[in-house]
């Protein structure tokens, strides 16, 4: 449960992070678009107005040049409409808002807008009449004066657009000069934020983390300690088991044991039974090492002679030395399980007693039954 709390508690305070981090990263972003936008609006309007300027002089230069040719060689008619047209459609597009010029650019625009039309009449009556037409030249003079009048009022609007734009570009390279500090001022925060965001998640992260360690570290040495008093207790006894060993082997023990056996009956039933006597005896206060090494030499040529042989011997000894590591006064494994448990060794041998009496048969099967043993080899062709 601790755990499952820690594990949501670090998801959360890696969301508050990541929450914190993306709000910083959207007024960031917020704040960007807004200077772009307010860049991209003002110059745009100047770029916007500045063209339609000189696409208005080059229309009218390009006309009057167009008109001209016209009338001296009576040719290229469609051209000439076609720069009538384009003419016709930059006229139109001429900005007229009072809200946002001043007066005298208001004044000019209003001028071309309202004089275009009374020419652009006269134009197509001299484009539709014939050279023999009354007042022809006259005509085609008024309209060269008109041409003249169009183009010096587009000059004179395309100085004023430039000035005024002028005063427009330099309040606004005021706000460019100041942008750098401008965007040092938002930014500063939001980079202080995310930092102090990034410390604190590390200390709220780290906290648990040491406290888990430190907790860590007290199991770890508290389990070594547990395991260094078990395994001194099992290194006393193998060593103690080792000593008695030799002990036996120089005192001839073993040896005189097989004489006394072999000597005392030679019904293979009891033999079997001072067999398992003579091991569980032996298993009580030895190690299985021990044992197989001293007893195996002397006690497998008496198990040979009575029919047992080397695997069902093999299988008796190993499990008379098993109940004998749980067997007093020197049960290796009682005395483990005592330790891990925590309990008396008078406990823990009373509650193995049933297991006792399910060994004893365990093994007198295995002693009186080889097939139980060798069932096995036999099947997969072994023996």
């Amino acid at each position: 449960m601790k755990r499952k709390n820690f594990n949501q508690s670090i998801k959360y305070k890696i969301g508050i992070f990541i929450i914190a981090v993306i709000s910083a990263l959207i007024v960031d972003i917020c704040f960007d678009f807004f200077v772009v936008e307010y860049t991209s609006s003002g110059f745009g309007e100047i770029l916007r107005e500045i063209s339609v300027c000189y696409e208005l002089q080059d229309a009218l230069t390009n006309e009057k040049a167009q008109f001209a040719y016209y009338i001296k060689n009576r040719d290229k008619k469609e051209e000439l409409l076609k720069s009538c047209e384009r003419t016709d459609e930059i006229v139109e597009k001429l900005p007229l808002d009072l809200r946002y010029m001043d007066n005298e650019r208001y004044a000019r625009v209003w001028s071309i807008k309202n004089s275009y039309p009374v020419y652009a009449d006269k134009r197509q009556e001299i484009i539709d009449s014939d050279y023999d037409a009354k007042d022809f030249i006259e005509k085609v003079y008024d309209i060269y004066e008109m041409q003249d009048y169009l183009i010096g009022y587009g000059e004179r609007l395309m100085d004023i657009t430039l000035s005024e734009n002028n005063e427009i570009y330099q309040r606004q390279e005021k706000f460019f000069k100041r942008l750098p500090f401008i965007i040092g001022i938002v930014l500063l925060p939001i980079i202080v934020w995310i930092i102090y965001m990034a410390i604190r998640l590390q200390a709220l992260i780290l906290a648990p983390i040491n406290k888990m360690v430190e907790v860590s570290k007290n199991i770890v040495w508290k389990t070594l300690e547990e395991c260094i008093n078990t395994l001194s207790i099992v290194l006393i006894l193998i060593s103690t088991s080792s000593i008695f060993g030799y002990c036996l082997t120089t005192l001839h023990v073993p040896d005189m044991a097989a004489s006394a056996i072999t000597g005392f009956t030679s019904n293979p039933i009891i033999l079997a039974l001072l067999l398992n006597l003579i091991l569980l005896i032996l298993g009580c206060i030895m190690d299985m090492a021990p044992i197989i090494l001293i007893a195996t030499p002397i006690l497998l040529p008496i198990a040979n002679s009575i029919g047992i042989g080397p695997i069902q011997f093999g299988i008796m000894v190993i499990l008379n030395c098993g109940i004998g590591l749980l067997t007093p006064p020197v049960g290796g494994v009682l005395f483990i399980g005592s330790a891990v448990a925590k309990l008396p060794m008078e406990k823990v041998v009373k509650a193995t007693l049933p297991f006792y009496l399910c060994m004893i048969i365990t093994l007198l099967l295995i002693t009186f039954i080889p097939m139980i043993s060798l069932g096995l080899p036999v099947l997969f062709g072994s023996l």
